[in-house]
């Protein structure tokens, strides 16, 4: 039953297919007739449902009138004529049944028809108004707001009346909800939202559903998300149709919701999977229909993805036919938002080292709580589940901000303890190794598993790198420290006029003689912003010195990430709490920040230095100088289409290269501040590069190119990233011989059609370069002509055309026709 229960539904499903059975709703929230009190609610007709609902609460006199009125549709009504009208006090905290019943009779004309007066307790049954009330009709007794809902629920089914004329009434057609709330009934099968449609006919508009073959404002309700069910529900209809209050109709329907690594077998006939202590299967309907993340498959999923480890499936029989004819596969991407660019929308999860880019905000779907939002709701912090189609594009979000925060007191296969509560983990569980004994925040995926965990590092918090030591103006004065923090802010601190330096304490003097500056340190400061406390690293001994507080250098050298393990030189470990203080290649002490260990590139080496390793090999903190790094993997970064190279001044008066250029069909610009750069394989400088060239660049954390891999050389019509290679007409890079991340491609047109496109990349007419390159949704085509680059279209490729493709994952994701 969809009735707004927000947060129940998170804590058990959490959104997109929200199929909780009834039963599980009630024993949550403990409420007898709950499908009275939640159309109540929804009808704006009596407050409190789910939060603050008491069915065994007294209801006041003047809120029971106050609602009665609700019923025929008249609110904030002044009701004090009507109280004095049958003696009740404004004051009085309860109201008897039988004056209740009198007071509904009155408020709908009943009492106008039911000739005796001394016969309305006698009329009352008769009209079914006392059906399952529970009180006695003459009882005097307080109402309860059980009691209360029970007749409001009778009254809205009793017939309306009209008048005829002076003192005259008779019965209408419709019932007191229908005349005077214009509130209906239905019910039928959910066969389109705005992003799927079951019934052969097209998608509906963003907010809306069919149902049948009717159409509907979701309004409040979460129906968009029931495709595919049997429902029950009632919408008010006055111009338009708009829904107020939803359920699953459980007569009609038969809902088996089914975890992905619990299915041994799927196939077009039958599912069979695990159930709590035996087998069990599913029976397909010969034409069932699979629904993938919200949308309906064209057939490019099959039903074997509902064998996916991160699924969640719901199996539905719509028409009680004892087969499954819809199957909904929720399978999502998670991420931690780390840090998100509001222009393109790119969310980084630090703790799993990778990233998405969610598109256009204003075409990007998100729900939080169930409900539609913006993508503004998109805050650092949350865990956001990722729904994506078959061709990667991103179809919705969803905002959860399920967590708990403890220890973890022991682990085993699938399932870990925290704080004396057992969890299962999720197979999309990805980020800081979980092991006994830490600490931290543990966030849940949609179904209530662990699926990040951001660890507690309390000593991170104590690191710092000393830009700068000295004393002020007066030689006999303060000095003072400027240091770049651990969060990454850069503070300069009054020194304490006796300070403790590596265990010892002793006055400013010694200490300027004692400490340099362009190190890292550990410090500690007095509630009045003075340190207190200043070591250098130690270079003896490993690990820390918990007596004297003096911390080690373990390592300082070339290390090589491996992205998989997160470590360096597969030894010192990482975690996403652990600190990486960038020295800049100028030196320039306003360019020195803090990154994320997510930034770092697989099978990079840089230039670090390792401080105070534990026992389990993790480093405490990070120093990383720039500018020394072997060539970055790039099999995931988006091709920029150079349009202009040019050299220029930064805000900051540094001398840069401009990049600029189309990436994913937008016009962006980058900027370069080493002027030295060559790409990847040292071979061409940035600086050199022409329009119609292809690159992909790797971005640091504070915007600025600090890589460049060179795909295509436009003027010399060459892939320059496969030079030297014995394919020179196509490169590859990662995923896998069926799935190739990227493949690029330069040939010329032998056949296109509105899906795929042929290029002859060998001048072998009998041999095309791969399987016909499939266009993407949104291909971008772009064209060279004249030392220029401009957008272009598909259309505007012909046979005989020379052109630079480009493949990511199985989708043509670029094509520069050469002219």
């Amino acid at each position: 039953m969809k009735k707004r229960i927000i947060s129940l539904l998170i804590a058990l499903s959490t959104v997109i297919t929200l199929f909780v059975p009834s039963a599980v709703v009630h024993a949550e929230l403990g409420i007898k007739n709950e499908l009275q009190v939640s159309l109540m609610a929804a009808l704006n007709i009596v407050p409190g449902y789910p939060s603050s609902y008491d069915a065994e609460a007294k209801v006041s006199a003047k809120d029971f009138v106050s609602f009665a009125y609700r019923l025929i549709g008249i609110d904030n009504m002044n009701i004090s004529s009507f109280m004095k009208k049958y003696d009740l006090d404004e004051e009085s905290d309860t109201i008897g049944a039988s004056t209740a019943i009198k007071i509904i009779l009155d408020i709908i004309n009943y009492d106008e028809i039911m000739g005796n007066t001394d016969n309305y307790f006698n009329f009352a049954s008769q009209m079914g108004l006392t059906k399952n009330v529970g009180v006695s009709l003459n009882s005097s007794e307080p109402l309860t707001y059980d009691q209360m809902v029970m007749l409001f629920w009778n009254t809205l089914d009793m017939k309306a009346l009209k008048l005829d004329g002076i003192n005259s009434y008779s019965y209408t057609d419709e019932t007191v909800m229908e005349h005077y709330l214009k509130i209906y009934e239905g019910k039928g099968v959910v066969n389109a939202n705005e992003t799927a449609a079951i019934d052969g006919r097209g998608t509906t508009g963003i907010g809306v559903v069919r149902i049948d073959s009717e159409e509907y404002f979701v309004g409040n309700t979460i129906t968009e998300h029931l495709i595919g069910s049997n429902v029950k529900f009632y919408y008010h209809d006055d111009n338009e149709k708009t829904l107020r209050w939803i359920e699953t109709n459980k007569s009609k329907n038969q809902t088996v919701s089914v975890y992905g690594n619990d299915i041994t077998s799927a196939t077009d006939k039958a599912i069979i999977y695990d159930g709590d202590s035996k087998s069990k299967t599913l029976k397909l309907d010969d034409k069932y229909m699979i629904i993938y993340n919200g949308k309906v498959s064209d057939g490019s999923i099959g039903i074997e993805a509902v064998m996916s480890l991160n699924s969640q499936n719901y199996f539905i029989d719509n028409d009680s036919n004892g087969k499954y004819n819809v199957v909904i596969i929720n399978d999502y991407e998670y991420y931690l938002v780390d840090a998100i660019s509001k222009n393109t929308y790119t969310v980084n999860d630090y703790t799993a080292k990778t990233s998405v880019e969610l598109g256009e905000a204003d075409r990007l779907t998100v729900y939080e709580n169930g409900i539609r939002t913006t993508a503004d709701a998109i805050k650092q912090g949350s865990v956001i589940a990722v729904a994506k189609s078959a061709d990667s594009s991103v179809i919705s979000v969803q905002i959860l901000d399920g967590l708990v925060t403890g220890e973890i007191t022991s682990l085993s296969s699938g399932t870990m303890t925290i704080s004396g509560t057992k969890y299962n983990i999720s197979p999309s569980y990805a980020g800081d190794a979980l092991k006994v004994g830490r600490g931290g925040s543990f966030y849940f995926d949609n179904y209530g598993r662990i699926v990040r965990c951001v660890g507690l590092k309390e000593a991170s918090s104590q690191y710092g790198y000393l830009l700068n030591f000295y004393r002020g103006d007066d030689p006999n004065g303060d000095c003072f420290a400027e240091i770049l923090t651990a969060e990454g802010t850069r503070e300069t601190f009054t020194v304490k006029q006796s300070v403790n330096v590596n265990g010892e304490k002793c006055n400013l003097g010694t200490a300027l003689q004692r400490i340099e500056k362009n190190q890292l340190v550990t410090y500690k400061v007095s509630s009045d912003k003075r340190i207190t406390k200043i070591n250098t690293a130690n270079k003896s001994y490993i690990g820390r010195d918990t007596a004297t507080e003096i911390f080690s250098m373990h390592f300082k050298g070339a290390g090589k990430y491996r992205k998989n393990n997160m470590c360096f030189n597969s030894k010192y470990l990482l975690d996403s709490t652990t600190p990486i203080f960038v020295i800049p290649y100028n030196e320039d002490k306003y360019d020195y920040t803090v990154m994320n260990p997510s930034l770092l590139v697989n099978n990079t080496t840089y230039d670090i230095s390792v401080y105070d390793i534990d026992d389990y090999m993790y480093a405490s903190c990070i120093v990383l100088k720039e500018n020394f790094s072997e060539p970055e993997n790039m099999r995931s970064k988006r091709s920029l289409i150079i349009t202009d190279i040019y050299s220029g001044i930064n805000d900051d008066d540094d001398e840069i290269i401009g990049l600029e250029g189309y990436q994913q069909g937008r016009k962006v610009t980058y900027q370069v501040k080493n002027k030295e750069m060559k790409d990847n394989r040292g071979k061409y400088y940035v600086r050199d590069l022409k329009a119609g060239d292809v690159v992909q660049v790797s971005v640091d954390v504070k915007g600025d190119v600090r890589a460049v891999q060179l795909l295509f050389k436009a003027n010399e019509q060459k892939l320059a990233i496969a030079e030297g290679s014995d394919t020179p007409n196509k490169y590859w890079e990662g995923g896998t011989l069926v799935m190739p991340d990227l493949w690029v491609s330069f040939g010329t047109v032998t056949d296109r059609n509105t899906n795929v496109l042929l290029v002859d990349a060998d001048g072998n007419d009998n041999i095309v370069s791969k399987d016909p390159h499939k266009f993407a949704s949104a291909t971008n085509v772009y064209i060279y002509e004249n030392g220029n680059v401009y957008p272009s279209n598909k259309n505007e490729i012909f046979n005989d055309d020379l052109v630079y493709v480009q493949e990511y994952q199985g989708n043509l994701h670029e094509v520069m026709i050469i002219r």
